[in-house]
C-alpha cells in the first residue's frame, strides 16, 4: 500500500492528507490555536504567550528574532518530538531555509518568512503546523525622554525623567532603574516618577525598553550632593482623637542624618503638648494623654 503524505496551505488553516490506496483521510488539522485532531496525528501546540496567531509581531531586519516553542502530543497523551525550520517564500519555487540556531534567527533579507513545525509519531502519523511573520523596512523601536533634573540632594524627593517609545511592533515594557556608580546601590523604578536617593554620588537613570526581540536604552546622569539637615522618609498617620487616661503609641517614621554621604537611621525626639501648656518629652513611642485640650505633637 502506497502512503503519500501532502500539505495545504488555504486561509491560514494547514491540513495534512495521507492518501492511502486513493482514498484521502484527514489526520490533523492545524494551523490554529484550538485545531481539533481529526484522525491519528499528533496534536501542535504552540506557546504564544501574550501573543496569538493573529497577532504575531513582525521581525527586524539583521536582529535576532526569537520563535516561539512548540510541542506535540500523541492522543494517547505521549509527548512527541517537534521539528522546527523557518523559511523565506515558502509557498514560491525559489523558497528558501533560513539558519535556525537556538530557536532563534537573524532575517537578512525582507518579506515573509514561515515557521513550520512538525511532528511524527512512531507510526508514521504527521501534522504540521505553520505560522508567517513579516519582516518590513521599517525604523526599528526607540525611546526618547522628556526633559530632567540632572542635580540633587541626598535624602530629598527627585523627580525622574519620563519617556516615551515609538516603532514598536509589540507588548512593550521598560524597565527604568536609578544605579549609583560602582553598582552596588540600585533603586527599582519602573511604575514610578520619583525617588530618594539616600547615598551621595554620581546615578545612571537608565530606561530599558523591550518589544518582543528588540532592546533600546536611554540614560542620563544624576548628581546627589550632600545634605546637612536629617530628614524624615514616611508621614504619620495620627488618629483625629485621643481619650484621656488611654495608653497610645504612636506610629515610627523613617528618618535619617547624613554622614560622609551614607545615610544613618536616626531616632526622632518627640514632644506632646496640650493647649499652651509645656511640651513634654517621651521616652520612645508610648503616652498616656492627662488632660482634654489640642494636643501638638513634635
Amino acid at each position: 500500500m502506497k502512503k503519500i503524505t501532502k500539505t495545504f496551505l488555504a486561509s491560514g488553516l494547514l491540513c495534512s492528507l495521507i492518501t492511502l490506496g486513493g482514498t484521502a483521510i484527514a489526520l490533523a488539522e492545524t494551523g490554529t490555536q484550538n485545531s481539533q485532531n481529526l484522525g491519528y496525528a499528533p496534536d501542535i501546540t504552540v506557546e504564544w504567550g501574550e501573543y496569538s496567531a493573529e497577532n504575531i509581531p513582525q521581525a527586524v531586519k539583521d536582529t535576532p528574532y526569537q520563535l516561539f516553542t512548540a510541542s506535540a502530543k500523541t492522543i494517547y497523551g505521549d509527548e512527541v518530538a517537534v521539528r522546527t525550520r523557518v523559511y523565506l517564500h515558502y509557498l514560491e519555487e525559489n523558497k528558501t531555509l533560513v539558519t535556525l540556531k537556538n530557536n532563534t534567527i537573524t532575517p537578512s533579507h525582507y518579506g515573509i518568512y514561515t515557521v513550520e513545525y512538525r511532528a511524527t509519531d512512531e507510526f508514521g502519523n504527521l501534522a504540521i503546523f505553520t505560522y508567517d511573520f513579516a519582516c518590513e523596512d521599517t525604523e526599528k523601536l526607540s525611546i526618547s525622554l522628556s526633559a530632567h533634573e540632572t542635580r540633587a540632594t541626598v535624602g530629598v524627593e527627585t523627580p525622574i525623567a519620563d519617556y516615551a517609545y515609538a516603532n514598536e511592533i509589540g507588548f512593550v515594557t521598560t524597565k527604568v532603574t536609578a544605579t549609583l556608580e560602582g553598582g552596588e546601590i540600585v533603586y527599582d523604578l519602573t511604575d514610578k516618577t520619583c525617588f530618594t536617593p539616600l547615598y551621595v554620588g554620581e546615578y545612571t537613570i537608565e530606561y530599558v525598553c523591550t518589544d518582543y526581540n528588540v532592546t533600546v536604552e536611554n540614560s542620563y546622569q544624576l548628581t546627589v550632593e550632600d545634605n546637612l539637615n536629617p530628614v524624615f522618609l514616611s508621614v504619620c498617620d495620627m488618629p483625629k482623637y485621643f481619650i484621656v487616661g488611654q495608653e497610645y503609641t504612636l506610629p515610627s517614621v523613617e528618618s535619617y542624618v547624613f554622614v560622609n554621604g551614607k545615610p544613618y537611621a536616626s531616632t526622632p525626639i518627640i514632644t506632646v503638648s496640650a493647649g499652651k501648656g509645656r511640651a513634654k518629652e517621651l521616652n520612645g513611642y508610648t503616652f498616656i494623654p492627662d488632660e482634654a485640650g489640642e494636643l501638638t505633637i513634635v
